[in-house]
């Protein structure tokens, strides 16, 4: 077992009645669980009224912890044990510290601490802080630095601040916290480092946006398990999800659900992808898409939506997304022109245009072209359009829709066919006046 404790000869001391304290001196040896090697040093009474003494290393230096490391600096056992002052270096770092405390396995103290870049061999960024806690376990050959109180870590010449913890030893840095960059904050308990890189397999990624006005919500996205790579060599940051977690949009009340996003680092926008496929046989066959947008404003019902490939615009604050094949609004299926819709704050999507309307999805009875919509939730949409008009022969005409809306339970159509424009409901019948429709209803209601 190990220990650590000041081996005395037997004393006699005589003449207490007149003992002068500060002339006590004792011989004796230390022994510090290999610490140090023992160490022959008088004791004496110290003003906490322990015995102990105050001594240095030798100009060679003491061996260290029984390691090729060497201490060179001040020794002094006391009531609070075996401790010192002066510079740990390790690798190619430094610590320096008013206070250690040497333990069997570890030294411990507040430290002014500094880690010069490494671009060669095992590469790690600068690392550097006025004030923060060590922990150096020479025999394992590893040291901890963490972050102390309000004074956090700073890495890489960027001046990444860190509240958390760095470890180093021969295989690299690695570390746990938090760090803060620019606007970007980045949360994970496994980072890795490299001179120009940040890696974790599962962090928690939050980004402010510099552009949100004052009483905005400043978060832009926030997202958490992912597998992060950043790097300050490209200026990209890549996020890949572990599953199916959500990433959010607190500005737009908006969360989606994708399978990768890139930030880029000196620009105003991310992008965001996500896999194609991802449905079950039987969603596919019952025309069921897997949704991946959702609204979480109370107001919308949870509106939702599918689509693979999106970005966000930082500076409007605009999510906008491509290849949505369409949107379930009620009974209908809005399909956008260009497959493109825009989101923008508290959740408001950009009036459609050109769009196509099928209703109800399930019969299909009515098509609706050249439409004019906005869609205000799950169960709400309004706007206009085009009804093309099929008779038994098959011969088209359209007629103008001055109100298409979802109202209670179905989408319902009303226009007026004006008694110049020759409508023929069939080759027997011309018909001028108001009309509706209803997509649980296959005709034209007159």
């Amino acid at each position: 077992t190990l220990s650590l404790h000041d081996a005395l000869p037997i004393f006699e001391l005589d003449s207490l009645d007149n003992f002068v304290e500060q002339t006590l001196s004792l011989n004796g040896a230390l022994h510090s669980a290999g610490i140090f090697p023992i160490i022959q040093q008088p004791v004496r009474i110290m003003n906490d009224y322990a015995l102990g003494f105050i001594t240095s290393a030798p100009a060679e230096g003491y061996p260290f912890y029984e390691t090729n490391s060497k201490y060179k600096n001040q020794i002094y056992l006391s009531h609070n044990g075996l401790q010192g002052a002066g510079s740990i270096d390790f690798l190619h770092t430094t610590a320096v510290s008013k206070k250690l405390t040497f333990l069997p396995d570890s030294t411990i103290g507040l430290v002014a601490f500094n880690a010069p870049e490494q671009k060669a061999g095992q590469r790690y960024p600068l690392a550097k802080s006025e004030k923060a806690y060590m922990s150096f376990e020479p025999r394992q050959e590893r040291l901890r630095i963490v972050s102390y109180g309000d004074e956090p870590l700073l890495l890489f010449t960027e001046e990444v601040l860190v509240s958390g913890e760095i470890r180093l030893d021969k295989k690299g840095m690695t570390g746990k916290g938090t760090l803060f960059y620019k606007e970007a904050q980045l949360a994970a308990s496994d980072f890795k480092y490299t001179d120009v890189d940040i890696y974790s397999d599962n962090a928690s990624f939050a980004l402010r946006n510099k552009f949100s006005s004052y009483g905005e919500n400043p978060l832009a996205i926030q997202s958490d398990e992912m597998k992060t790579h950043i790097s300050f060599a490209t200026r990209i940051g890549e996020f890949n999800s572990n599953g199916t977690k959500r990433i959010m949009f607190p500005a737009n009340q908006y969360y989606c659900q994708m399978d990768k996003f890139t930030w880029f680092i000196d620009g105003e926008s991310l992008d965001f992808k996500k896999n194609k496929g991802g449905e079950t046989t039987f969603e596919s066959g019952a025309d069921l898409a897997r949704n991946n947008f959702y609204s979480t404003n109370a107001k919308q019902d949870s509106l939702q939506f599918k689509s693979l490939s999106a970005k966000y615009d930082l500076k409007s604050q605009l999510i906008l997304c491509d290849a949505v094949e369409y949107i379930q609004v009620g009974d209908a299926r809005i399909f956008p022109d260009s497959a493109r819709v825009r989101i923008r704050k508290a959740a408001a999507m950009d009036t459609l245009k050109n769009a196509k309307v099928l209703a109800n999805y399930i019969t299909k009875f009515h098509q609706f072209e050249q439409a004019t919509l906005h869609i205000a939730g799950r169960l709400a949409y309004d706007g206009n359009g085009i009804y093309p008009y099929y008779d038994r022969d098959s011969s088209k005409s359209l007629i103008s829709i001055k109100s298409l809306s979802y109202i209670q339970t179905k989408t319902v159509a009303k226009g007026e066919i004006p008694e110049n424009a020759q409508f023929q409901l069939s080759p027997e019948f011309a018909y001028f006046g108001k009309v509706q429709i209803e997509a649980n209803h296959p005709g034209l209601l007159l």
